[in-house]
């Protein structure tokens, strides 16, 4: 559709600067009249001009230029731009689907196929959040506050550019039950009633990022074990299963915007899934449950390694005795992904050279996921 003037009434200066801050673009030089932003680097850098005094006889004109640069940018139609900018108390996800059809179009079967991976995507992210246990394997049965956000979770009508679905999570919604996990600790809900559904939301970015890097390491490995060693940051076969159904039939991006009542301070880059990594997470959701009949073990020894990691948790390497059963093995070194409270944990252990006693699951040399994490003899 074609942006007319009349539809710049509501964009304010203010919004589409946090707009263009949570897409990802750097504020470049500031004047007093106008902000340069740039998006990229090198040879693929994109730059747009946004003018800050609505006084100024050009002032429409210039942001009609910058909005419809903007949109070519993100390859959508401009008013599906001026729609996100102006959505202050809605957290926005964007499925830009890649059929082989004209833009806008896409076979209706496989449409349908998209929209339920949508659905179970979603069910998969808030399950991981309300429960807050890695699984590699979700139950039928979930807790009642997943079937509650999922019901929040509202789908806007299709957009060109190619074919783009986007699902929108308010913010207003306040779930009354506990989160198990916030960042590795126990916070009720009341305290952060109205950030309950975009916690949903960075779980959902979270795993759903965690599930490409894993893609990626699994065509290079031949293994589906990446996808296990990251049942901590929400990966699961239900996931890979609903990220599937939306690339079966075409590839597509999945991009974040954030509510611009509570802007985002981390980025969160937009996630291309091209055939080859939908091919390597069918896989993993078909494979993934066998991995979940995984050995049930302890380890008593040293932390040998530590490595932490962006998103609030740790890896780490343990050396020492492995016992499963009757079974005890000797000189045993495995790697375990902790969360926050579990790798502080893991930093005081190396410094003072203490024992740690770490239970979970054994995946050939690496435990998953870790059910509890202590200093020995505590």
């Amino acid at each position: 559709m074609t942006l007319q003037y009349s539809d710049l009434d509501a964009v304010e200066p203010t919004k589409v600067a946090q707009y263009l801050r949570a897409a990802g673009w750097v504020e470049r030089q500031r004047g007093l009249h106008a902000v340069v932003w740039t998006f990229g680097e090198g040879d693929e850098e994109l730059e747009v001009l946004l003018p800050l005094d609505p006084s100024f006889r050009d002032y429409r004109a210039r942001l009609f230029d910058m909005l419809q640069v903007l949109s070519l940018a993100e390859e959508r139609d401009p008013q599906a731009v001026v729609a996100d900018i102006g959505a202050l108390t809605v957290d926005t996800q964007h499925f830009r689907l890649l059929p082989s059809l004209p833009s806008g179009s896409i076979a209706l079967l496989h449409v349908t196929d998209a929209i339920r991976g949508v659905r179970d995507l979603m069910y998969a992210a808030a399950h991981f959040a309300f429960d807050g246990r890695p699984m590699l394997v979700q139950p039928r049965k979930r807790p009642q506050g997943v079937h509650r956000f999922v019901r929040d979770v509202r789908l806007v009508a299709p957009t060109a550019g190619s074919f783009v679905l986007t699902a929108q999570i308010p913010l207003e919604q306040a779930h009354r039950e506990r989160f198990p996990r916030q960042h590795g600790r126990t916070e009720p809900v009341a305290r952060q009633d109205a950030m309950s559904n975009r916690q949903v939301a960075l779980q959902l970015h979270q795993a759903v990022r965690a599930t490409h890097r894993a893609a990626g390491e699994a065509l290079r490995d031949g293994s589906v074990e990446p996808f296990a060693a990251r049942a901590g940051e929400g990966v699961s076969s239900n996931l890979c299963e609903a990220v599937g159904l939306i690339g079966r039939m075409q590839p597509f991006e999945l991009r974040f915007s954030w509510a611009q009542s509570a802007p985002l301070t981390v980025q969160t880059p937009r996630l291309r899934f091209d055939n080859h990594l939908v091919e390597a997470i069918d896989a993993a959701a078909k494979e993934l449950p066998g991995f979940a009949e995984a050995e049930q073990v302890e380890l008593v020894g040293q932390v040998v390694q530590l490595n932490r990691t962006e998103r609030g948790t740790g890896q780490v390497t343990l050396m020492g005795v492995l016992r499963a059963g009757a079974r005890e093995e000797h000189g045993v070194r495995l790697s375990a992904t902790l969360s926050l409270d579990q790798y502080d944990i893991a930093v005081r252990a190396h410094r003072t050279q203490q024992e740690v006693l770490a239970a979970g699951q054994l995946l050939h040399n690496r435990l998953y996921p870790v059910q509890s994490f202590t200093l020995s003899g505590d």
